[in-house]
């Protein structure tokens, strides 16, 4: 399994049309694709799952 570690920068974090555009991507592929925030985990290819974990920019708490 490979594991990739990204910053987000964009000031408004992960909303939704960036978020969209990121699950849109990740369809495109047959392999699992995961994102793991604060011990919570989504399923990448899944909106509202993206969108419930609360992804914002890096620099904040």
């Amino acid at each position: 399994m490979k594991e990739l570690r990204i910053r987000i920068t964009n000031r408004s974090g992960l909303h939704a049309r960036p978020a969209a555009v990121f699950v849109d991507t990740c369809r495109k592929f047959r392999s699992e694709i995961r994102i793991v925030k604060g011990g919570r985990e989504a399923d990448a290819k899944n909106i509202l799952q993206v969108l419930a974990l609360g992804v914002d920019t890096a620099t904040r708490s």
